[in-house]
């Protein structure tokens, strides 16, 4: 596996580190193998609440059903986000 950290400092005064991981082999077996040459995406979500949080979700799930370009998506979400809030992230497994 692969690791890397990341560190930033903000002039505000709030800082993040992060320590991020490539994928295990034994997980990247069990994806579905696709040819379309699509690379996969993160879609990071933030929001001022739980509630508000679900509702958005909700409303990216529907445009993807929708086939709207996940890339775009991404690219495009945390340029709408008026400030950036605490963003929590876990592993499922």
């Amino acid at each position: 596996m692969r690791y890397a950290g990341v560190s930033s400092f903000g002039i505000g005064g709030t800082n993040c580190h992060m320590i991020v991981a490539s994928l295990p082999d034994a997980l990247n077996a069990r994806l579905p193998n696709t040819d379309s040459g699509r690379k996969s995406t993160a879609l990071l979500l933030s929001a001022a609440s739980d509630s508000a949080l679900r509702r958005l979700a909700t409303d990216y799930a529907g445009a993807l059903r929708e086939n709207a370009d996940a890339s775009s998506l991404a690219f495009t979400t945390p340029a709408r986000a008026p400030s950036r809030s605490p963003l929590p992230a876990w592993r499922r497994h």
